[in-house]
């Protein structure tokens, strides 16, 4: 939203809310599936052993 933020009016704000909370919910699942996959691959890459 950044500079537009002053264009939400105030009746829309829950629902803007809403969906500004559900894509950063989105956007924190997609790194986390992300995060699994690379350290799937380094697991896999190090012989098995991680950490």
């Amino acid at each position: 939203m950044g500079n537009q933020v002053h264009e939400v009016k105030p009746r829309w704000a829950k629902g803007t809310a809403q969906r500004v909370a559900r894509l950063l919910s989105d956007h924190i699942d997609e790194l986390e599936r992300k995060d699994a996959l690379l350290g799937d691959v380094f697991t896999v890459a190090d012989g098995g052993h991680r950490g």
